[in-house]
Formats: C-alpha cells, structure tokens, sequence
C-alpha cells in the first residue's frame, strides 16, 4: 500500500513539474519515431546510456551508494516498453540488443513517473513525451530519466513511512502563498550573495517559514514531506545532470512568477527543496545521509549557519523581496479561487449552468454531480454518471454521486479538443487525444452530440 501511494504521489508531481520545464529556442526538427522501430530502439537505448554514464561518474558520492535503478521508456497506445535490465524473473522484458523489450499489460498505468510493476519500482517516461526533444535539449530528457530512477530508489534514501497531503491546503490561503513566494525570493537571494549578506536572507526565509509553521501545525509535516519527494528528487537532478546553478536558479525564478499568479504553490517542494539542498551542500556539511520523510531541511540549515535567533514577521523587512506586489497577488487568486470553487457547487444544482475554469488552477474538492461536459479549452459543465476520467494532465473521478477533480495544468495544452471526441459503438468509452472517459456503472452510457460534445446519461 505504501509504494502504491508513493507511485500515485509521484504521477501527479511529475506530470505538474513539465510546467516549470525551459524550452530550447532552438528546437531541432524531431519526427518521434515507433518505440519499438529500429530508429526508436536506438534513441531509448542512448539515453540509458547517459544516465548510465551519470550514474557511474556519480559512482555513488552523491548520496553515499549508486544511483543506478530500473528505467522504462512505455508507450501509452501500444503499450510498448523499452527498459535498461529484465524483470526479475524474466517474465516481461527480454533482451533486445542493449535494452530489453516487453508489452506491458493494461493495468499499468503509463506516465512520467515511479511505478511499480513486475516486482521492481521503474522509473518511466512516457514515449510520447521524448517529443519534446523538439523544445527541450535531450539533455533535459536525460535529466526527467535521472529525475524518474531516483524515485525508482526513493525509500533507499529516505526512510520511513511518507504520509503528506499532497495538495498542502494551507496554499490555498492568501497569507501562506505570500509567505512561501517571499521565502524562495530570500533563497534565491541567498544564492546569489555571499557573506553577511547571504546570512541575513537565510535568516529572513528561515523566519518567514518559521512563522508560516507556527500559524499551521500541519504545513510543517505536509511541506518537509513535498521537499523530501520532489525536492530530493529535481535536486538530483539538477546537481549531476545540470551543475549550471545560475541557469537553475532562472528557472526556479521563472517557476516563481509563475507560481504567484496560479496554484503552483502545491509543488513548491521542487524548488523549496532544491533552494535548501544548494545552500546545505555550500555549508560543507554532509546533511543527505540520513533523511527521512519528515526531515525539516530549514532546521539542517539554520543549525548548519549557527543561527541561534530567528526574527519575528512583524519585525523582517519584507519589501527587498517584493512583499507588497506578492500579496496583492496572492490576495487576488484567493478571490478568484473560492469564486470559482462556489461556481462548482452552483453548478450542481442548476445543470444548465456552465461552470468555467479561468486560468492555471490545481482544483480538488468533493462536489455532489449530475452531469458532466468536456467543451473546447477550459470549460467544464457538471453531469451524471459513475465513472473516471484520466488525462495527460488531470484526472476526474465520479463515484456514488461525488465528483474530485484534481487538474494539473500543462502550459499550453487544454483540458480537451471537443471536435476530436470519439465514442466507441457500445457508448462505455469516450476518447480524445489527452483523456479518456469510461463508464464502470452499467446504468450510464456515453451520448456524442454533433458539436463534439459528450455527456454520461442514464439509461
């Protein structure tokens, strides 16, 4: 049940971490051929090679033993896959040249992430993802197979049990999202000093996350979890695969003004822990040798600075970081979050009510639903049925009249294309290039009108 729960935690982190991905200006022209194609096989079989490369470079400094873990290419149409060793018994992958080759069965789920499967925790990327080749460096698909095989290995590194609500609820309140924005600018701001100076913004971030603790018992362990799980994770990443700290801080920086606007602030554990990883790896101390999940890194690091006095908030001069701005922003999205949220619950009671989602929103919350309709880009208007829906980017579950709907945002994509909906003939199943919807109640059948659109209605 534990690795279960670790796989779906990481599923969902990894997939809101491509939002915070640098794109190459300079893109190659990149045609993403069949995995199990002649030319695919030897694009997959490169990139192990990198990592592998990495990893024996590494040869274990890093986090005290090898990085080396179980890495899975899978496409999520064939449901081809491509791994760098067999199973343990042999039973799925067999070799093929330098890799190994097998088809996985229909209950794995495909996507960046930890999963668990034939006895052995794989890091996997989705196949279809190796196209962003043409926005990213290949580097950086090395980078997300780094990111990936470290989860594969996680519980090596990090012990203990990890039980963290992973939508950190407090982000959702105006005071704890301008806290959190204020303490990454005095890291950054850290980083990019030396002295006095880079004392004085660790002791104000130290401060800051302090004071946030205090008002919220329970953002304390739903955070030190999130910078363990990701945090640890882009960390790795970043150390072995991109040592250039100033492009990494850039893009944490981006990430940040980013994250003000919408509700990124959920994933903060990426750059939160990736911030406090560079300033303990610069105190000298070997601080990533016994962690477990609750580790409170902000504590490593204020005892490895001898900071013996935290400052009070009323008392930090806030405004170098831009406090003013931060909080009207912060203020506002609040607004506009519950604004939305209630638009959700009035739905349910007037069906004929479109309920829109405007702009970047991690949204997920229990609403009683009797309908459902996926339009053109973001709305959403709510309809009966009993049944899932996953995406490359959210996934909706209806159950016994609930709806929870968690949505994940990609730059640049939207939720659905209404005119690329099919329905198959039995009306269980309907499909469309980034989700699919199946009905598991024999009582529903899925209805496609002629603009695209569907619904679930009783039969």
């Amino acid at each position: 049940m534990r690795r279960l729960l670790f796989t779906l935690i990481v599923l969902f982190a990894t997939t809101m971490l491509l939002t915070a991905c640098i794109y190459d200006e300079n893109p190659v022209d990149f045609t993403l051929p069949a995995l199990d194609s002649n030319e695919g096989i030897a694009i997959a079989t490169s990139l192990f090679e990198q990592v592998q490369t990495i990893w024996d470079e590494d040869n274990g400094e890093f986090w005290g033993e090898r990085l080396d873990s179980p890495l899975m290419f899978a496409d999520a149409i064939t449901r081809v896959a491509i791994t760098n060793m067999s199973d343990p018994e042999g039973l799925f992958f067999h070799p093929h040249g330098d890799v190994y080759m097998g088809i996985l069965p229909d209950n794995i789920f495909i996507s960046n992430t930890a999963s668990n499967f034939a006895g052995t925790i794989w890091g996997m990327m989705q196949w279809h993802d190796v196209h962003l080749i043409d926005e990213w460096h290949e580097s950086q698909i090395v980078r997300l197979l780094v990111h990936e095989g470290f989860h594969a290995r996680q519980y090596d590194f990090i012990k203990g049990e990890w039980m963290v609500n992973q939508r950190l609820p407090h982000m959702f309140y105006a005071d704890a999202r301008t806290s959190v924005a204020l303490e990454m600018t005095a890291l950054l701001a850290a980083l990019r000093s030396e002295g006095d100076e880079r004392l004085q913004h660790i002791t104000n971030a130290l401060s800051l996350r302090a004071s946030r603790r205090y008002n919220d018992p329970d953002a304390a362990r739903n955070e030190n979890g999130q910078e363990m799980l990701e945090g640890m994770a882009w960390f790795t990443e970043h150390t072995l695969v991109a040592p250039n700290l100033n492009e990494t801080l850039e893009m944490i920086e981006d990430w940040l003004d980013f994250a003000i606007d919408t509700a990124g602030f959920n994933m903060f554990g990426y750059f939160s822990g990736t911030l406090y990883g560079f300033l303990l790896d610069d105190t000298g101390a070997i601080w990533n040798r016994e962690l477990i999940w609750n580790t409170d890194l902000g504590e490593f690091l204020q005892n490895a600075m001898n900071i013996t006095e935290l400052i009070p908030f009323e008392q930090l001069e806030l405004e170098q970081y831009d406090y003013t701005r931060i909080s009207a922003i912060s203020t506002a999205w609040v607004i506009s979050y519950n604004e939305m949220v209630q638009r959700a619950y009035e739905a349910v009671t007037n069906p004929s009510q479109r309920f829109i989602l405007e702009g970047d929103f991690y949204f997920s919350d229990w609403v009683d639903a009797e309908t459902f309709f996926i339009g053109e880009h973001d709305e959403i208007l709510v309809t009966a049925g009993y049944f899932t829906i996953t995406g490359t980017n959210y996934i909706i579950d209806f159950n016994d009249g609930h709806m929870s709907f968690l949505w994940m945002p990609i730059r640049g994509m939207y939720v659905g294309n209404a005119h690329n909906i099919t329905v198959s003939a039995s009306g269980t199943q309907a499909t469309s290039p980034t989700w699919t919807l199946t009905v598991t109640d024999n009582n529903y059948h899925i209805v496609q009108s002629d603009d695209g659109l569907i619904s679930v209605e009783q039969r």
